[in-house]
Formats: structure tokens, C-alpha cells, sequence
């Protein structure tokens, strides 16, 4: 599920306490909160997971990565995510916050207790404050989303995630410290936009805090039965269409789109698909009407640039930069040997890392196998998955030993080997809301081949490009057999002419994918949703 990092635990967060009496008077929280801040953009970035503590999906690494890059541009950036059975408290030096042992939290009808305890993410650049929230009936379990022993989604994460959403408007007002931007991650944390707004309006404490919502895998909403709602105690004006109802059923992902004052996604061009029919899994509807207002963008995911760093990447054999370019050979010419190919320069080495499945192209793969055997192109094919891929990428590299091999299983340090040997990467991946091993295939001078899909279509510019877009790969808009077959030729063709296709790999490796990049456009979108 994720170990932790090495993390202390000092808590600054802001409390006013007498023997255990909290000032009753909030305007007196109000001012010393903003006192405190003294102007700084306060954020709280909530997720249900986050690298180095839980994770599952790629949210996990970007509720990490983007609060630290945020935080080393300037907002007072917070951090805050469930404390799961399985969490280690002592290894994430996770520390008990005394006044926070234990609270109340209204939920289906009664009332259950929740407790905050504090610890910290850091890298060498920054530190982000981290609260995480625990309640033993429904975090204290060995799955995240699901039964580990059985795989099945548990029955009641309409409820957990419901109680998740309301301790965190809780644990802010026991804080005393009300945040600039609640920036809210998926559908387990939809219900705090609605929460804030339609449950804590009355008491004023949230006046002025504004919420986005992002949005990373749209195709999972957290859509439950109307039962569900019940539990939630919203008023009742939000079933509607206006508001969590979609259907019969309440959609935690719509309450976000729809109470928060700005939503963004992972990449501009999977903004654009989510508006349209199909690509928004049934929120197309509200998803355009917040386009029309400019209140859907796409920011595209970054990737840690002290990891991916051919100037000091430690994995791999020849260190290189956009001004030593020539010294990647010498990682082709490695690789090639532990391949079992003949390093010849006149010949691309284009590689693939990714699950073997039918959306990551496999099924594109397997049907152009026979064409990519007579291009002039050397194989490598690394990742694990559908067994019928497995086997069929096994047989072909032994019926083609010169130009064609296959590892089967993950490997960190071969990952990093590909980057810095390959000439050329392949992308034909079905969907892809954001991305990162795009970018980390320009970083590494490894020009992309891609379908053109939400973050690879953002990264990946054809010739000839553009002066503020300059070209970095090779695109096929199609997602078919034949138009990757076309776009392949089409880069092998561009391959011939060396000096043209340095051009394309100094492009990629200048073009700048971090995560401090994309922490800039969140913090200019910080203060546009507060002016």
C-alpha cells in the first residue's frame, strides 16, 4: 500500500485555548486566522491517499507531490487524508495532537467521534504540515477502497467518505484556522464544497473560503443509492439535478463539480474531452456549463525532477543533459547489450513500459506486431498484465531475437534504463486524463509516440510545431491499428534526418513538466478564485 517518508511531526497549527475551552466568539477566530496568515494564500488539500503514506492510484502521488511544489512557491499549503488500519503510526511518525483526541461528527442521524493527529511530508526543497484524520469504525481497516482478502468495494464508502468530507469543516473550525482555498481531489472528498455551503452557511466561519475541486479519474464517482443522501443529512433541495442527485442516485463527484467555485482536471486536453459526449461518463452537462462560466481548467500533472534527472539519475549508466545529448548512446548501447540486440546506431531502440491491457494499447500492439517486425526499429516491451499480451509479446520475441524482447514484471531501475536508452517511447494508450511517463520520456530525450488523448496529447506537439510549442513527438489521432502503424512510420521517417530529430529531443528536454511548473498555474488559480 506504500511505506512513509521520513517525516517529523512538530504541529503549527493555529489554537486558542483556555483549559480546554475553546473563544467562543468567531469573529475573534476569523481575525487572529487572518492575522496569522498575514496575506499568505492558505490552502488545505484534501485527498483520500498520498504517496509515502497510502496509495493505489496515480491521485496518490500527485496529493504529495503538488502540496510540497506548492508550498516551495509560496502558499501556506496543508495536507489531510484518512489514517487507514494498515498506517503505521510510529514509521509515519504520526503525532497526537491533545486538544484533537477526540471530537464529534454529525452522521446519519446521530453523531460518531473522529480524532486528528499531526505529521509532516518533506523533500530538500520544502515541508508540508500533514493532518490525518482517523475514526476506528470506518478507516480502521486494512483497505482503502476495498477487502484486500476479497477485492470487493466496501458497501458502506458512501458513508465513510461522507464522515471523511464533514470531519474536515470539524477539525478546521476546532483549529480556529479557516483556509484561503479548500482544494478538494476526487469524489471522496465531493461532499465538502456542498457541506460548507449548504450545512455551515449559517455560522459564517467558511465566509470567504473558497473550494476546487479536481478531477482525476472521472470515471469513478462515488455514485450511491439515494440512501446514501439520507446519511449524508444535506437539506433536502440538494437532490436535484442542480445539485448531488444524478439519476437515483447521489453522486459525490457531481457535488463537487457543482458547489465548488472552480474545478480543474489533470491535463488541458482531458478538460476538453470530459465536456464532451461520452468523455464525462454522464457529467458531460455540468461539466460544460462550468466551461462556459471558465470555471473548468486543465492543468497538466508534473513529474519529480530529483528523480527524473538523466544529469544525475543514478540507475542508469552514462549520465547526460541537453548539452551533453550525445552521451545517451551510451546507455542505448548498455541496454542493447542486456537485451540481447546488436547495438547499431543507424537503428532506433523504441521501448514500451506500461500495464500489458487493451487500454494501454496492447490490443493495438498485438495487431501491428507482424508491420513493426519489418520496420527498421529495435523492441523492448516491459510492464506486466492480461496474460493473453504476456504470452503473445513472449512468443513474438522469441521468434524475432534480434529486434524484439520482452520483460515481464515492474522494475524501477529498468524503467529509468529505458528512459535513457530509447530513441523513441510508444504511447498508445486509449485514455489518459494526465500522464507522467510521457514526460518522463521527454526528459530523457526519448521522443513519444502517443495517441492523442488528454495529458499525451498536451505534452506530445508534431512537426513542425510551433514557436510556443515547439515539436517533441509524434502523435496518431485515431485509436487504431492503422493510424499508429502510419504515425510510426511517419517518426521513423523523421529518425533519418539526425539534426531534425536532435531539434525534437532538445525540445522535450527543455520543455518544463515539474511539478514546480505546475504548482505556479495552481497558485495563480489560488488567486484568481479569490479575487
Amino acid at each position: 500500500m506504500g511505506g512513509c517518508l521520513s517525516i517529523s511531526g512538530e504541529i503549527n497549527a493555529f489554537i486558542i485555548v483556555k483549559k480546554g475551552v475553546f473563544l467562543q466568539n468567531l469573529c475573534i477566530y476569523y481575525f487572529l486566522g487572518d492575522w496569522m496568515t498575514q496575506g499568505i494564500i492558505s490552502v488545505l488539500y484534501v485527498t483520500s491517499e498520498a504517496a509515502g503514506y497510502v496509495g493505489t492510484s496515480p491521485l496518490a502521488v500527485a496529493s504529495a507531490q503538488l502540496p510540497l511544489a506548492v508550498r516551495e512557491v509560496g502558499p501556506d499549503i496543508r495536507l489531510t487524508f484518512p489514517k487507514y488500519g494498515f498506517m503505521s503510526e510510529r514509521r509515519c511518525r504520526i503525532h497526537e495532537i491533545t486538544r484533537l483526541k477526540e471530537f464529534e461528527v454529525p452522521v446519519a442521524g446521530g453523531k460518531d467521534f473522529a480524532w486528528c493527529k499531526s505529521s509532516s511530508l518533506n523533500n530538500i526543497h520544502s515541508k508540508v504540515q500533514v493532518y490525518v484524520i482517523g475514526n476506528q469504525t470506518y478507516f480502521g481497516r486494512m483497505g482503502v477502497y476495498a477487502d484486500p482478502g476479497t477485492n470487493k468495494e466496501y458497501a458502506d464508502n458512501g458513508e465513510r467518505f461522507a464522515f471523511f468530507c464533514r470531519s474536515i469543516l470539524e477539525t478546521c473550525k476546532l483549529l480556529g484556522w479557516r483556509p484561503s482555498i479548500i482544494h478538494c481531489n476526487d469524489w471522496q472528498t465531493g461532499l465538502i464544497p456542498a457541506y460548507a455551503k449548504l450545512l455551515y452557511g449559517n455560522d459564517g466561519f467558511f465566509t470567504g473560503t473558497k473550494f476546487i475541486f479536481t478531477i482525476h479519474n472521472i470515471n469513478n464517482q462515488g455514485a450511491f443509492d439515494k440512501s446514501v443522501f439520507d446519511i449524508t443529512e444535506l437539506p433536502a433541495k440538494a437532490w436535484s439535478k442542480d445539485g448531488v442527485q444524478q439519476g437515483k442516485q447521489i453522486n459525490f463527484m457531481k457535488a463537487g463539480i457543482q458547489y465548488a467555485d472552480m474545478v480543474t482536471t489533470v491535463s488541458e486536453g482531458h478538460a476538453k474531452e470530459i465536456t464532451e459526449r461520452g468523455g464525462g461518463f454522464g457529467l458531460e452537462d455540468v461539466l460544460a456549463q462550468k466551461k462556459r462560466g471558465r470555471k473548468l481548467i486543465g492543468i497538466l500533472n508534473g513529474i519529480d525532477y530529483d528523480v527524473w534527472n538523466p544529469a544525475k539519475d543514478t540507475h542508469i549508466k552514462q549520465k547526460f543533459n541537453k548539452d551533453s545529448l550525445g552521451d545517451k548512446v551510451e546507455n542505448k548501447r548498455a541496454f542493447c547489450d542486456k537485451a540481447g540486440f546488436d547495438f547499431q546506431s543507424d537503428t532506433p531502440l523504441i521501448g514500451f513500459v506500461n500495464a500489458f491491457t487493451e487500454e494501454n494499447g496492447m490490443g493495438i500492439i498485438q495487431e501491428s506486431l507482424q508491420e513493426l517486425s519489418k520496420m527498421n526499429g529495435q523492441f523492448y516491451f516491459h510492464g506486466k498484465g492480461s496474460e493473453k499480451y504476456q504470452d503473445t509479446l513472449t512468443k513474438f520475441a522469441k521468434k524475432h531475437p534480434g529486434s524484439f524482447a520482452v520483460n515481464i514484471g515492474a522494475n524501477e531501475t529498468l524503467e529509468h534504463q529505458l528512459y535513457a536508452s530509447c530513441d523513441i517511447m510508444i504511447f498508445p494508450t486509449q485514455y489518459e486524463p494526465g500522464g507522467t511517463q510521457q514526460l518522463r520520456a521527454l526528459r530523457y530525450g526519448a521522443v513519444p509516440i502517443a495517441h492523442a488523448t488528454g495529458g499525451l496529447a498536451d505534452a506530445v506537439q508534431e512537426p513542425p510545431g510551433t514557436k510556443a510549442n515547439p515539436a517533441t513527438g509524434f502523435a496518431f489521432q485515431k485509436f487504431t491499428a492503422a493510424d499508429f502503424q502510419k504515425t510510426m512510420k511517419r517518426a521513423l521517417t523523421a529518425w533519418n534526418d539526425h539534426e531534425a530529430w536532435k531539434k525534437i529531443q532538445l525540445n522535450g528536454m527543455t520543455k518544463d513538466v515539474s511539478w514546480k511548473s505546475t504548482a505556479q498555474k495552481y497558485t495563480e488559480i489560488y488567486k484568481t478564485v479569490l479575487k
